[in-house]
């Protein structure tokens, strides 16, 4: 989640993003234009990150709109996992599928939330679990906590009061999908102001933290 990414940056967390998408393949048959738009898409997804100070993007290169939670993305998954040995993962609930009854939770987001839960346990700690990467060099590794956004059993609520400007900014390089930038900062803003009004605060998003017994 883009402000929870800017809290980090200011708490020096290093972060690094892991998209889904960047699917390249077949692109000849899409013709100029639409590779010009995933190239810019790509683009865009990294200026965002910079934006939010994230230390590394990478792109796992599945086609947008079929990701599937099954073993080869939670391999892929597992293979970030082990490179970059995080303390802890923010990933979307992929047990939402009716959001706040506003809106579908897009599938997309339901197979990477499903395969990077079951890329933390157990794969990327279990040795037995795509053993080409460990003969790669890459060891197992256990994530200690995961932080689970878009989801409607929120146990975190995090203060966003100082960095809401920052995950809106970031947002607005995504002009294609979310709208003119006045709309894009109200809704934020008052998506945000929803979350935090209970609980005394300006702006706030809310969290899923699931701490890993060891």
């Amino acid at each position: 989640d883009r402000a929870g990414l800017a809290g980090l940056r200011r708490q020096r967390i290093r972060a690094h993003l892991v998209s889904g998408f960047g699917h390249a393949v077949g692109l000849q048959h899409w013709g100029s234009e639409r590779a010009f738009d995933l190239a810019h898409h790509l683009g865009r997804q990294r200026g965002a990150a910079a934006r939010l100070g994230v230390t590394t993007v990478e792109f796992l290169r599945f086609p947008d709109g079929e990701l599937l939670p099954n073993l080869e993305l939670r391999g892929a998954v597992t293979r970030m996992i082990r490179k970059y040995r995080p303390y802890a993962v923010m990933t979307h609930d992929p047990q939402t599928l009716f959001y706040n009854n506003e809106f579908v939770n897009h599938p997309d987001h339901r197979a990477i939330g499903q395969a990077t839960v079951d890329a933390i346990y157990p794969t990327a700690r279990d040795p037995l679990q795509f053993s080409e990467q460990i003969k790669e060099g890459l060891e197992t590794h256990k994530v200690k906590e995961i932080y689970i956004f878009g989801t409607e059993q929120p146990n975190v609520l995090v203060d966003i009061s100082e960095t809401i400007e920052d995950k809106i900014e970031a947002l607005k390089l995504h002009v294609s999908q979310v709208g003119t930038a006045e709309e894009l900062a109200e809704r934020i803003r008052s998506r945000s102001a929803q979350v935090a009004e209970p609980h005394g605060l300006r702006f706030a998003e809310a969290f899923k933290r699931v701490v890993m017994r060891m």
